[in-house]
């Protein structure tokens, strides 16, 4: 069952396809992690907008100031809380429905992954489709794909 009404979920998804970003990125860790974050300008309603969205799917928010001193909102998530954010915004996504549909394998294969005594996954458990879903989630990020409108917008 959805956390949030269709109405919401067509909203985030959107503002997602326009200022958000999903991906797969090591950032020093052996086994890299699933990311979903969006930045945007902070406002009132912004503040408000990524406030519901965090108490509502999970993820952390904060301000930083950007390199202008505008202060920014970041909200991003990983792991089980950026599965939920991405699997309710799927039905929504267009620019960025194949690397949600990808990241999303990604982190599936992961439970088939042997962990090792401190509990981290093992690299040398890695398949073929680990690291071709981690490249082309990379090579979609530089050229997106258009995929199918939704049934609910096509005219």
């Amino acid at each position: 069952m959805s956390r949030m009404s269709d109405h919401e979920r067509a909203y985030l998804a959107g503002f997602f396809d326009g200022e958000g970003s999903v991906g797969i990125y090591t950032r020093g860790k052996v086994f890299p992690v699933m990311s979903v974050t969006i930045v945007q300008n902070s406002s009132p309603v912004v503040d408000a907008l990524f406030l519901r969205w965090s108490e509502t799917l999970g993820g952390s928010f904060y301000k930083r100031l950007s390199e202008s001193g505008r202060a920014k909102l970041q909200w991003q998530a990983t792991g089980a809380n950026a599965v939920t954010i991405l699997e309710e915004m799927l039905p929504y996504l267009i620019l960025k429905r194949e690397q949600a549909e990808l990241c999303l394998r990604w982190e599936s294969l992961k439970s088939g992954v042997r962990r090792g005594k401190n509990g981290r996954l093992l690299p040398s458990e890695w398949t073929t489709e680990h690291h071709d879903l981690i490249r082309r989630v990379k090579e979609l990020k530089r050229e997106p794909v258009l995929t199918e409108l939704p049934e609910r917008l096509e005219a």
